[in-house]
This record gives C-alpha cells, structure tokens and sequence, in this order.
C-alpha cells in the first residue's frame, strides 16, 4: 500500500505490439467467404446423403474416364503410294509331299494382275523322296545297261532306264503306267517329293499353287490337267464325256451309281476300270478283256451315225480266261439291248490279242444309245446269243 492508494497484485503488463497483431487476425476473418457453422447447428437428411453418393460415383466414372484416355493408345492411319509396285518378291517354301511324285507335280502362280508362272523350275528344285522320307537321287543309267520296258515294249523303246522313259514307252502304247510305279526297278524307290526353293512373284495379290498333272492357261484362268483326263482322251473318249453318261442315265431312267455325281468321279472310274482290267489280264484273274474301238486309225468312244447307216470300224484289245483255262468265251458289242457286232468266239487261254474288223449299223431309230460289251461262256455263238436273250428278257421284266 502505497501514500497514494491502493496497489493490486500481479497484473499484467500491457503490450502495445501484441494487441495489434491480434487486432489485425481478427480483421482477416472478415474476408472469409467460407464461413464455418457450429456442429450444433447442422442438420443431416437423407436426400443430402442420395446426392453426396452420387456426386461420388459421377467424380469416380469421370476420373476413370480419364484415366483410360490418357493410357490408351491413339491409332492413326496414313496412306501412301508404293512406288516400288513393279519389284518382285521372293517366295521361299519347303513342302514334303509323301505320297505324290515330283514328275506329277506343277507349281504355279497367278496374280491379280494377270501374270501367271506355269510349272516353275529353276529356282523351285524338287528331291525324290524314298517311303521313309529320304532323298533319293535319279538313277544314272550304268554305260551298256539295258533296263526292260516290260508292256511298253516295241520298236520305238527297246530300252527303259530311267523312270520318265518307262513312262513314255507305256503313253506311246496308250497303256496305263500306275500300276509298274512301285513295283518296276526304274521307278519304285521314289514315292514322295519335297519342293524346296524360292519364286519371285509380283507385289500384288494372287495365289501359288501346288497341283496334280500338268497346268495350261486357258484365256486368264489356269487350269490343271489330270492325267487320269489325259488317259481317258487317249482312249477316244470326249471332254463331256460324264455329261453324255449322266444325260443318258437320266433320259432312260435308270438307277445312277454314285460314281457319276462328278466328272472327276467318272474320269477316277474310268481310270481305276482300266487300270484293274490291265492288272486281271497280267494275273489271268477271271475271264476278262479290255478292247477299244478305231476308226480310220483313230480310237473312238463316240459314234455318230444316221438312222440305219452302216459303220466299219476296228476293235482291238486283248482277252483271257481264268488262269488260262480252256472256257470257250464269247465277246459280243451290244447297242442298248441289241447285239450289233461279234467280236469273238474261241479259247483264249492266257491271253490273246483283238484286232477285228466289224461293221455296226446303226439303230433305225434315232437318238443316243450305249456301246457296251457282254461276254459269255458257252459252247457256240448261238448258245451265246441265247443266253444274252435270257438275259434280256429278264432285264425287260425288270
């Protein structure tokens, strides 16, 4: 206590510089737009929940929208003249063809443009293959040696050493070769063919190919030509040949066999006939024969006639009995149902050779009619026609 009064305890000690900061803290509150309510005074509702879950799927769809632009790649195209159009480019390839040989091979291409490469060589080599798979080089035919052409014998080949000589001496004779492929000395070690090499092709769309026979143009299509087509040919037949049997069949209602849906089928028919008629006369399997007809010096398989006109022509072939027995067998030609030719009348025994001539008239009625073989045995040529009449008369009832 002091003369002047009284004096209190412990009273703070005013600070000028202080109050002033906080003076001026408290000024800055004023420019806050986001003012704070009390906890107090917040009401929540179920609506305000509704749009807050929204809101956050929309934020989260956006987001993921976002992310998945931004890591996806951006795919522009461009075009752009290829000024290297007329270069060529090279093809390689390695095919293995187990069972087909390489002379029976072609490859070939054909391209958009019209170009086409026909039984490629050169660059494009070809290995015989042996049944195991492996390289089998050419036979090299021994100085002196003198291999057998076995049925296609004659005067132009005395001697087959290579497989393609064998070959040619069995066109010349008009004679089937598959079945000495395997089994001849000059052919059967090759079975299979591997195609190896490379072809220069244009830089445009188009095709190779690799097919049976061999490939010719035919205006701007390529078209493969069977051997087996080639055989038939030989054998006089014409190229509509199937249409003419299927044209038939249908015209006299008969019951069609399921080799004639297709022309490959008739031609694969044909050759497998042949071919076994050929196999039958080396075995004397059966009483068989195999014969073709010639006019003027020409095979035929079509005859065109008027009505009753009178046709010369020459059967040739071959004809055998069983094992060589001593049948008497008969050979007629026969029109539909009607005998038009006797061809033979005899013992063949092993085998004996057809070369006759006969004339053919034709039907008084017009229109086409099938050439066809019937064969019998029997002790006369009449006894043989009339057992082709019982045979007749059954099919009628038929």
């Amino acid at each position: 206590m002091s003369e002047g009064g009284l004096r209190r305890r412990n009273v703070p000690v005013a600070d000028d510089g202080g109050s002033k900061t906080q003076r001026a803290f408290e000024k800055l509150k004023s420019f806050d737009v986001y003012s704070k309510v009390h906890d107090d005074y917040l009401q929540k509702s179920q609506t305000g929940g509704a749009v807050s879950l929204v809101t956050a799927m929309i934020l989260a769809f956006l987001f993921w929208a976002e992310l998945a632009e931004f890591t996806s790649a951006e795919v522009e195209h461009s075009f752009s003249v290829d000024t290297s159009f007329t270069r060529r480019l090279p093809v390689s390839m390695n095919i293995t063809l187990p069972s087909l040989r390489c002379d029976m091979v072609s490859v070939d291409t054909v391209d958009s443009k019209g170009e086409s490469q026909l039984n490629v060589r050169g660059s494009m080599g070809r290995e015989n293959l042996d049944r195991s798979g492996r390289f089998v080089p050419e036979r090299v035919p021994k100085p002196g040696e003198c291999l057998d052409c076995l049925e296609g014998a004659g005067e132009e080949h005395a001697c087959c050493n290579t497989c393609s000589e064998l070959k040619d001496a069995y066109v010349v004779k008009n004679l089937s070769y598959a079945h000495i492929l395997e089994s001849s000395e000059q052919c059967g070690a090759a079975v299979g063919c591997r195609i190896v090499g490379s072809i220069m092709v244009s830089k445009c769309s188009g095709n190779v190919h690799i097919a049976l026979g061999e490939s010719r143009l035919k205006g701007r299509a390529l078209v493969h030509r069977f051997n087996v087509q080639e055989f038939a040919e030989g054998w006089g037949l014409e190229p509509d040949h199937p249409a003419m049997l299927q044209e038939y069949f249908a015209t006299h209602k008969l019951d069609k066999p399921e080799w004639l849906d297709s022309p490959d089928q008739v031609w694969a028919k044909l050759r497998d006939e042949m071919e076994q008629r050929q196999l039958d006369k080396r075995q004397c399997d059966g009483w068989g024969h195999l014969i073709h007809l010639e006019r003027d010096g020409e095979r035929v398989g079509v005859l065109r006639a008027r009505p009753g006109e009178q046709l010369r022509v020459t059967v040739k072939g071959f004809i055998h009995n069983s094992q060589g027995d001593s049948c008497i067998q008969q050979l007629f030609l026969v029109a539909d149902l009607a005998i038009v030719a006797e061809v033979s009348d005899g013992v063949p025994g092993l085998g004996r050779d057809i070369n006759k001539k006969v004339t053919i008239t034709a039907p008084k009625q017009g229109g086409t009619y099938m050439l066809w073989r019937s064969s019998h045995l029997q002790y006369s040529m009449r006894d043989a026609r009339n057992d082709f009449a019982r045979m007749n008369s059954r099919l009628q009832v038929a």
